[in-house]
C-alpha cells in the first residue's frame, strides 16, 4: 500500500525539520522506500540514495 504525505519542510525551522525527518525516516524498517522531493541539502542528509533530476536527465551523483 502506498501512502502519500506532503509536508513542505521549507517553512520549518531547523529543529522542527530535523525532528520531522528523524521521525519519518527513523521509524521505518530498512525494507521500506521513501521518496522525498527537495531542494534542501539538509534534507538529503537523511537519505541513503539520491537521484538528481536536472532538466530532462536523471542522474545518480558520484
Amino acid at each position: 500500500m502506498a501512502v502519500s504525505h506532503t509536508a513542505p519542510t521549507s517553512a520549518l525551522d531547523a529543529a522542527t525539520q530535523k525532528g520531522l525527518m528523524t521521525r519519518l525516516i527513523g521509524g521505518l524498517p530498512h525494507s521500506h522506500t521513501v521518496i522525498i522531493v527537495t531542494h534542501s541539502h539538509e534534507v538529503t542528509k537523511y537519505c541513503t540514495d539520491i537521484l538528481e533530476l536536472r532538466r530532462t536527465e536523471l542522474n545518480a551523483p558520484q
